[in-house]
């Protein structure tokens, strides 16, 4: 099966177990974001190794993981954003050995700048697509040197 079959297939409901772990590690992100220096914060995005093609039943499991996390973010008692989404999901994707990229972009507006966070699998977007295409991509990490 291709990714893009798999792409197009009926995503995957999230267990308990996955909902459980994307809302304690949105939680730690909350934290981490609020309270670690930015430069430490993006060393912890470098663990792991080289992108590979996911498989069906990797691919899934991401894409469980992305939902879960999603889902965390509507219910936990704060309003989260596109950065502590994405570091969770980075995190709990590299914990899982899942070759991950967490993308920093950035968009000039009329009155301010506009950043956004999101993550990609296999060059496809898992999360924080709705405004990645209009951020300009300026880091990713790991980096791809």
């Amino acid at each position: 099966m291709q990714l893009e079959d798999m792409e197009n297939a009926r995503p995957p409901v999230p267990g308990v177990r996955d909902r459980l772990l994307a809302a304690a590690v949105l939680v730690l992100a909350s934290v981490a974001v609020r309270l670690v220096p930015f430069r430490t914060l993006t060393k912890s995005a470098e663990w792991g190794g080289a992108e590979v093609e996911p498989g069906r039943l990797e691919w899934e499991a991401a894409c469980r993981a992305a939902l879960a996390v999603e889902s965390a973010s509507r219910r936990i008692p704060w309003r989260t954003v596109c950065i502590q989404e994405a570091f969770a999901l980075h995190w709990i994707l590299r914990w899982q050995s899942f070759p991950s990229f967490l993308h920093f972009g950035i968009s000039p507006g009329e009155d301010r700048l506009s950043a956004h966070v999101w993550v990609s699998v296999a060059g496809k977007i898992l999360i924080g697509e709705a405004s990645a295409e209009s951020h300009a991509q300026v880091a990713t990490f790991p980096s791809r040197d």
